[in-house]
């Protein structure tokens, strides 16, 4: 219950002997806020990834998902991590053909991506889970038009994702092979 126990956790799991770096992953963006930031920003051990679950840029497919944020609330905190930790590594996985996705919800998403310039970023099309909510909601979008917009996404993201990756030659990075 205690929204900010990983601040004040995270610092002391640094510490713990033998931990070389903890990395965080699937931080929920709404969850995400300006004080954690800066805890992952300046706690030596803590990796400078940021693994935000956006799963679109669209507020309203994301309202119909049961999520928060949207576009500008987004690239709000893609620029706040990258002025608190300009070397930072962003990720996030979206979803394409979410029922009731328009034509414009989706260019919001690729305009999102190119704006945001994340370093890693996976592309899922939307298909029923059975036990789910989404799998009842109503104004399904036909498979070929999903395939076309993961097809759409995914070179979007691969231009990207090879962007960041040529603004890093020549820099020198510490690893952890797993």
């Amino acid at each position: 219950g205690d929204l900010r126990l990983l601040e004040s956790a995270l610092p002391r799991f640094a510490k713990v002997p033998g931990i070389a770096r903890l990395r965080l992953a699937y931080l929920q963006p709404a969850e995400v806020r300006p004080e954690l930031l800066a805890v992952m920003a300046r706690t030596p051990g803590v990796a400078g990834y940021y693994d935000l679950s956006f799963q679109h840029a669209s507020a309203t497919v994301l309202r119909r998902m049961r999520r928060f944020g949207g576009t500008a609330e987004f690239i709000d905190l893609v620029t706040r991590i990258r002025q608190l930790d300009p070397d930072a590594g962003i990720r996030s996985n979206v979803i394409v053909g979410f029922p009731g996705e328009t034509d414009a919800e989706f260019e919001e998403l690729l305009d999102f991506l190119q704006e945001a310039r994340l370093d890693a970023i996976g592309v899922f099309g939307y298909s029923d889970e059975e036990g789910t909510e989404a799998a009842t909601l109503p104004d399904k979008i036909d498979e070929s038009v999903v395939r076309d917009r993961v097809e759409r996404a995914a070179a979007l993201a691969d231009e990207v994702m090879v962007q960041r990756a040529e603004d890093r030659i020549g820099e020198r990075v510490e690893i952890v092979v797993e």
